[in-house]
């Protein structure tokens, strides 16, 4: 009798176990069936080519490539001149001049090409050794960042100039530079590749803070920043599978961390690469899994987190594929920088609701 109780029991806790599984793997098909994405027919220039830069001055669009530079009509689409004279491997950063040229920092240093296409570069020992991984400008100087460090450039006599470095020696949290973001009172620095690494502000009057997981930060690895109209920074972090968005907000003492955000909060990866944002839109790109585009109305802040009003693209639902790596706004369009390609995002299509 004992036995028979105990493979009554044994027969419950199964067909239990066994509903329940039943019931999740029905609710998990429901999820995976709401959330199939439409395709769209994004217009995809550019196929299989690695696209980590782009530019815009409103009618032109740079394309930096591991081939060269690809400028194109910013309303036509056309490719109008290839720049491929340019000895370089992988196209990190591009920047405007302000007089009809570009700044291109690159794997073997930085190249300025002004409005005729007239080339000057500055590599090793003139700048910090390594790729140019990040290309700044703030009042009238020009900034570039590699991982063992960084300098700025000013223009004396018509001529530009390397007048300082920045390394660990100088103040920054280490010499990995990846990220470049001039703000209001300063300039953030910003690391990758060096755990003991984060964010290191300088400020205009020559104060310098810094920023580390110590500080609350989500990830030292960071990937990209950007600056609100209001002052806040969203700085996007992480490595493979793990990372993370987060904001800064100024106070009198210095920068501090506010809130972070992860899948749970709708990313939809854990490693943030790419930051982009408009006045009514904020583009958060992840390493492996697509974009999450926020929108919000007049009166909104970022910060007031909100998933409901978010929407996805995927490689499934009509990107080049899943991991973008730069943005740029033209009048009519949002062009995608993927791993494989350019994806051309009419913005039509968001202002009537299509996506």
């Amino acid at each position: 009798m004992k036995n028979k109780k105990i493979n009554l029991v044994v027969d419950i806790s199964f067909l239990l176990i066994l509903t329940a599984i039943i019931w999740i793997g029905s609710r998990w098909s429901a999820e995976e069936k709401d959330t199939v994405q439409e395709r769209y027919e994004f217009l995809i220039l550019e196929k299989d080519t690695e696209i980590s830069a782009l530019y815009t001055d409103g009618n032109w669009v740079y394309v930096g490539t591991d081939r060269g530079i690809h400028i194109y009509d910013a309303r036509s689409k056309e490719l109008m001149k290839t720049i491929e004279n340019i000895r370089m491997i992988y196209t990190a950063g591009i920047i405007g001049d302000g007089a009809g040229g570009i700044w291109v920092g690159h794997e073997e240093g930085l190249l300025h090409l002004d409005a005729s296409l007239g080339q000057e570069s500055f590599a090793y020992p003139q700048i910090p050794k390594g790729r140019v991984n990040t290309v700044a400008e703030k009042d009238g100087c020009i900034y570039c960042g590699t991982y063992n460090g960084a300098a700025k450039l000013e223009k004396k006599a018509g001529k530009w100039e390397v007048t300082e470095l920045f390394t660990q020696e100088s103040g920054l949290l280490c010499d990995s530079v990846n990220v470049i973001l001039p703000v209001k009172s300063g300039i953030l620095f910003c690391s990758y590749l060096d755990t003991n690494g984060g964010i290191t502000f300088l400020e205009d009057s020559g104060e310098i803070s810094c920023l580390n997981v110590d500080s609350g930060i989500v990830h030292p690895y960071i990937t990209s920043a950007v600056e609100d109209v209001d002052g806040t920074v969203w700085v996007g972090s992480g490595y493979m599978r793990d990372g993370g968005l987060f904001y800064l907000t100024k106070t009198e003492a210095g920068y501090r961390v506010g809130d972070a955000f992860s899948s749970a909060d709708g990313i939809p990866g854990e490693k943030v690469r790419y930051l982009f944002m408009d006045d009514n839109t904020f583009w958060i790109t992840t390493e492996y899994d697509g974009v999450m585009i926020r929108r919000k109305d007049e009166g909104e802040k970022w910060t007031d987190w909100d998933a409901s009003d978010v929407f996805y693209l995927t490689q499934e639902s009509g990107l080049s594929d899943n991991e973008i790596k730069c943005i740029v706004g033209t009048d009519d369009d949002y062009w995608l920088g993927g791993k494989y390609g350019l994806t051309i995002v009419p913005k039509e299509m968001m202002e009537q609701d299509v996506i």
